[in-house]
């Protein structure tokens, strides 16, 4: 696999999109859901946006030579 380094920049587009949408909503939910379930949502909303921004930063410092981890490859 080869990256270039503006399409690992990419990667982080979708990522920030996702944050963003995901605050909106956990302000929209949170009156609605009753505490354990919101706790759940946003626990996996915060898991979901480390991993997303973890992936891309391995793509980053892959496309710019500098390591290699081999878990996330």
């Amino acid at each position: 696999m080869e990256f270039s380094v503006p399409m690992a920049l990419a990667d982080y587009i979708p990522v920030a999109f996702f944050a963003i949408a995901a605050v909106i909503l956990m302000r929209d939910l949170y009156s609605k859901m009753s505490k354990g379930a919101f706790a759940l949502f946003a626990a996996g909303v915060i898991d979901v946006t480390i991993a997303g921004a973890l992936k891309a930063t391995w793509k980053l410092l892959y496309a710019a030579g500098i390591c290699d981890v081999v878990a996330l490859n």
